[in-house]
């Protein structure tokens, strides 16, 4: 007789933090609140200066018995909107989506409980973490949070979702409360706000919108050491990182460890290498904020199995599962109405080489024959604004 597998939980089951604090809300999920708050008459404040998503936010909380109170959220809102214009006012002004706020709400709540009583928050988590695991079947055996380990957030949000921008607020909302708590415990600290770029095209643009949102930042220059950019936040390549620094590389372990580290494309690595052994060390004693579109292909590849490679992905999924505190992914943004049309054509190894030929040169036909049609007709459908077609071949 077969012997049959234990269940598997989706992905989404495994995000147990995001799911935490859609719990606080009392709310089932981000698309319950994508069918009230995904339009344009909820965005921007209100004659008293708060937000609409606040005003509709508490209201729900209120009625449904939240655990968080309705002055609570106001304080959170409040701090928001004050954040929103540093950043908007050369820019122009900004107005959040319903996600992007939420996200942001998350981490207000989140940095207000770990700065203000991480022991509590931690029995709250774990409290939390019991209550999913008898309700989930084939969830990964999540160890319980501890206050060591609460010192991390990640942010699984589609590619045009805003990653920049609430990286942004990110850093103003932890400095907020970071200042806070080190009034009452002179003990705290932090060595450097440090911005991780993917390379050195990214840094570059990193840098161009930190100085938008009026945050004074700098790329990180090993001859000038940190003496000048002292109270900048340090853009720097990730590849400039090594062991041991070089001519154009620096030691992670000059920058010590006790660092506000916000990490690009946070789903680098996550397969072994060693960046993610660096941004790790670089945030042991301080704080990290990550951010991609992609963890859950990251974190999925390599998941079963009994192999070494196998147990350590089951760990890096239970290290974000508990550490992912927004997940606006791809499926949630198309929903919405933000994405593209697409179709995904997997070609399996065993296909002959001739069946290769035949369906490669149809795709090529096909996008030839969209590409026609677009440059064609390029007047008549410009009042719907189709873009350009794409085709993309993935090895």
């Amino acid at each position: 007789m077969a012997r049959r597998t234990a269940p598997q939980a989706s992905f989404d089951d495994q995000l147990v933090l995001f799911r935490y604090f859609l719990h606080e809300l009392k709310v089932d999920s981000i698309s319950a609140l994508s069918e009230k708050l995904n339009g344009s008459e909820y965005e921007g404040v209100n004659e008293s200066g708060n937000t609409y998503f606040y005003t509709y936010i508490a209201r729900i909380c209120q009625m449904r018995g939240a655990a968080v109170t309705p002055e609570k959220l106001r304080l959170y809102d409040e701090n928001i909107c004050r954040h929103t214009r540093q950043i908007g006012e050369k820019r122009g002004g900004l107005q959040w989506k319903y996600f992007q706020y939420v996200a942001l709400l998350f981490t207000e709540m989140y940095l207000d409980r770990y700065f203000s009583d991480a022991d509590t928050f931690c029995t709250d988590l774990n409290a939390w973490l019991r209550q999913v695991k008898d309700q989930s079947l084939g969830l990964i055996d999540f160890q319980p949070y501890t206050t060591d380990k609460l010192n991390k957030l990640a942010f699984m949000c589609a590619t045009g979702s805003g990653k920049t921008l609430i990286m942004h607020m990110n850093i103003l909302q932890f400095l907020h409360y970071f200042k806070r708590a080190k009034r009452i415990n002179s003990r705290l600290s932090i060595n450097k706000v440090i911005v991780l770029a993917p390379n050195e095209g990214m840094s570059k643009q990193h840098l161009d919108e930190l100085a938008l949102s009026s945050i004074p930042a700098a790329m990180f220059e090993k001859d000038r050491g940190f003496g000048k950019q002292q109270d900048d936040v340090i853009v720097i390549d990730m590849n400039k990182l090594k062991e041991e620094g070089k001519i154009k590389t620096v030691s992670v372990d000059s920058f010590e460890q006790n660092n506000l580290v916000l990490v690009d494309e946070g789903h680098r690595g996550l397969s072994g290498d060693v960046w993610y052994d660096y941004r790790t060390r670089l945030s042991e004693e301080g704080f990290a904020f990550e951010y991609s579109a992609t963890f859950k292909q990251a974190l999925k590849a390599n998941a079963t199995g009994n192999t070494q490679q196998a147990r350590d992905a089951r760990a890096l999924m239970e290290e974000y599962g508990k550490s992912i505190i927004m997940d606006y992914s791809y499926k949630y943004f198309y929903s919405d109405g933000y994405g593209k049309d697409y179709r995904i054509y997997n070609l399996q190894g065993t296909v002959d080489p001739e069946q290769k030929h035949l369906y490669l040169v149809g795709c090529l036909l096909s996008f030839y024959q969209q590409m026609k049609l677009f440059e064609v007709n390029a007047d008549a459908l410009r009042e719907f604004r189709i873009e350009k077609p794409l085709l993309v071949f993935v090895g």
